[in-house]
């Protein structure tokens, strides 16, 4: 995985965008180690691009640069509720992308409203999509189901 890979040089078109929603990591699929093996010095040449890439200096386009097509509900919401759209706007780039993403997934408006009013709360406290809202978790910024075993004071509850 290159995460500058947009900004490389890629004449043969070798290095794949991982997902649609990818804007600038780029990666290289193998079936085998053969494979990787037999294109060896193809990988040399894209990791001696990547070093020169980032000792450019070169710039990926921030999140902020791209427009949010946030759904319908999610405005209508905002319209009902400006505190609730003063703290998505206060929330990073990356976490207000990642509710317009799990928002507009939906298919259906019930799902999209309901998953609006699932996370509004989270929002409301400055907390990203994935954040851990207990406080108990040992990542800290992602709730790693560490803490599913603590009793109110802390103690781990397992049986040993």
């Amino acid at each position: 995985m290159f995460f500058k890979g947009a900004l490389m040089q890629d004449p043969s078109g070798a290095l794949i965008n991982p997902g649609e929603e990818t804007s600038a990591g780029r990666q290289l699929r193998f079936t085998s180690v053969e494979e990787m093996l037999a294109r060896e010095m193809e990988i040399r040449d894209f990791i001696a691009e990547a070093i020169r890439v980032e000792r450019a200096g070169a710039k990926l386009p921030t999140a902020a640069s791209r427009k949010l097509e946030l759904p319908a509900e999610l405005l209508a919401r905002f319209k009902r509720q400006p505190a609730l759209k003063t703290a998505f706007e206060a929330l990073t780039p990356g976490r207000q992308r990642n509710y317009q993403l799990h928002f507009s997934q939906a298919k259906q408006s019930s799902t999209r409203l309901a998953r609006i009013e699932r996370h509004a709360r989270n929002i409301l406290h400055g907390y990203g999509i994935g954040d851990c809202t207990c406080g108990l978790s040992a990542r800290g910024l992602s709730c790693d189901g560490s803490h599913k075993y603590l009793d109110g004071n802390g103690e781990d509850t397992r049986v040993r």
